[in-house]
């Protein structure tokens, strides 16, 4: 009976399990289609849903771009981000579905279409596949603090241009006075000293009608001469340093405006970085921005410990030390009263014209004497007769041709007793030979 009970046990248990096991396949497969249909239906809907949603956040964040940059690289990616959670989402109901379906018979299933797959899948506004996106935020969190980093640099940067300004305004400052007090512009300088070096050989020439106060003046000159000279090389160099000093400042606008220019370039391979879903792509960027923080740092360094100092130490010191030996030089000069401002100004031009139109008056009042003097010389001599003004020069003119006539007449005869001695004296040695 036990045993009876037990088969009959085991029979109703095979029926059960025959009737699962022998089911009708083709309703399993068609129910399993119309589930993957409509998994597929709601995932194109959820598809369509984000996509909207995308545009809309776009075109948010093209409007909000220009005030707040930083921002929209972060909301891009937020965007992405959950668009790559719905795509994971879709895909993990999908897989949920199939591992439903093939908890059933292996026998009675066929290969389940995976085209409804393909159609669900994210639009990511028309980037490359590649890389992995998830590993991408690890480079847009560096490359946010190396932003960060870069833009200080930069203010740094622009902060030094204070430092530069200061010191050229004020050594320029100084520099004015300086041309103030000698009253004459700075790109004079040759020009200036080549007039009072005329004006030191003219100086040379006067003789006898200049003051006793200007004979010393042209004295004092030629002896300071040399001091004069060095006096010009000193403007020379003052002039030099400060065509040096304005170029040195142009130098250092322009580092600033270069280590801008970093500045925009990091912040273009920032935003790419947040548009990015490739990794690989995101890291090429970072390095980019990298070598930007280099460059501004590079430029800080050369701005801040080598271009400053260079002004400082070198060329504005300079030109005090050239500006406090030129003063020194005028007071020399001063000293033994020589006004070489006046010199430099020309206001000695007056007495140097006057000497000019002295010699010229005198020159003309020579002429006149001469010509007074021949006028009387022409009143003193006899008066010739009136047959001579009539053929006195025709004269005159004829008896020189009858001189060289004469003259030529005794060149020829002496020419010819010559020629008459000399065959006449070989003649006779002939005739003496022959005798013998």
């Amino acid at each position: 009976m036990k045993c009876m009970r037990l088969y009959i046990m085991m029979c109703g248990i095979c029926l059960c399990f025959g009737q699962s096991l022998f089911a009708d396949p083709e309703k399993g497969v068609d129910a399993f289609k119309k589930e993957q249909e409509e998994a597929a239906k709601k995932s194109n809907e959820q598809r369509q849903k984000d996509q909207k949603q995308g545009e809309q956040k776009s075109s948010d964040q093209k409007e909000e771009q220009k005030s707040t940059q930083p921002q929209q690289a972060a909301s891009t990616n937020n965007a992405q981000q959950q668009n790559s959670s719905a795509q994971q989402k879709s895909s993990d109901d999908h897989s949920v579905s199939v591992q439903s379906a093939s908890q059933g018979d292996d026998d009675s299933l066929e290969v389940v279409d995976q085209k409804p797959i393909s159609r669900i899948s994210l639009d990511t506004l028309d980037l490359d596949a590649g890389g992995n996106w998830l590993n991408k935020r690890y480079w847009y969190e560096k490359a946010q603090e190396l932003f960060g980093e870069i833009r200080e640099a930069v203010v740094q940067v622009i902060d030094s241009r204070n430092d530069f300004y200061k010191e050229v305004s004020t050594i320029g400052k100084q520099l004015d006075d300086f041309y103030d007090t000698f009253s004459f512009d700075q790109g004079q300088v040759e020009q200036v000293l080549k007039d009072a070096l005329q004006e030191i050989g003219l100086f040379r020439e006067q003789r006898g009608d200049l003051s006793e106060k200007e004979r010393a003046l042209k004295q004092s000159i030629l002896l300071e001469q040399k001091s004069i000279e060095q006096f010009g090389a000193l403007l020379k160099n003052i002039h030099t340093i400060d065509q040096t000093i304005e170029d040195t400042f142009g130098k250092a606008l322009a580092y600033i405006d270069t280590t801008r220019k970093y500045e925009a370039e990091a912040w273009e391979s920032f935003k790419a970085i947040g548009h990015e879903l490739d990794d690989k792509k995101a890291e090429v960027e970072f390095y980019k921005m990298e070598s930007y923080l280099k460059n501004v740092q590079q430029a800080q360094d050369y701005l801040q410990h080598k271009l400053l100092a260079y002004l400082q130490n070198d060329l504005i010191a300079k030109a005090r030390t050239q500006m406090d030996a030129m003063k020194n030089a005028f007071k020399t000069l001063q000293d033994k009263n020589i006004d070489l401002v006046k010199i430099l100004n020309g206001e000695y031009a007056k007495d140097i014209e006057a000497e000019k139109q002295r010699l010229k008056d005198s020159a003309q009042k020579d002429a006149q004497e001469k010509a007074q003097k021949e006028q009387e010389q022409k009143k003193k001599k006899p008066v010739e007769p009136k047959w001579y003004e009539q053929y006195g020069e025709s004269m005159e003119g004829f008896l020189h041709w009858m001189h060289n006539l004469l003259c030529l007449i005794l060149d020829l005869l002496h020419q010819a007793w010559c020629f008459v001695m000399y065959y006449a004296k070989e003649f006779y040695c002939y005739v003496q030979c022959y005798m013998q």
